[in-house]
């Protein structure tokens, strides 16, 4: 029988299992998309402006921002709006972003070695 989950889905409960896996979905799924790893490259130990990551990428600002908005709301990029003539927008990555580029740093530099 499926019970509520703790962030309100219908995530099956057992006695083992007492609570749902929605945020560990969320984080693959921000993970595995296309331009997620370039996007952790790019921003780095910095912080990285909207358009720059757009032309280093040459990806669309649609693709760009829904890239963005995935990796914001699974915690690992911050977004500061600056207050500049035009309005301009900055990502860093956060602590759990900086953990996991360190994390993936062996696999990133494999994958140089292999091209």
């Amino acid at each position: 029988m499926a019970t509520k989950g703790g962030c309100g889905c219908a995530a099956p409960a057992t006695a083992a299992v007492d609570r749902c896996y929605c945020t560990v979905d969320d984080l693959v799924h921000a993970i595995g998309r296309k331009y997620t790893l370039p996007v952790l490259v790019r921003i780095g130990g910095g912080t990285a402006r909207f358009t720059r990551l757009q032309r280093a990428l040459g990806v669309s600002s649609s693709t760009l921002s829904e890239t963005l908005d995935d990796l914001i709301r699974v915690g690992l990029v911050h977004r500061t709006v600056l207050d500049d003539r035009p309005p301009s927008t900055e990502y860093a990555l956060t602590a759990a972003g900086k953990a996991l580029r360190e994390r993936l740093r062996p696999l990133l530099e494999r994958v140089r070695a292999m091209e």
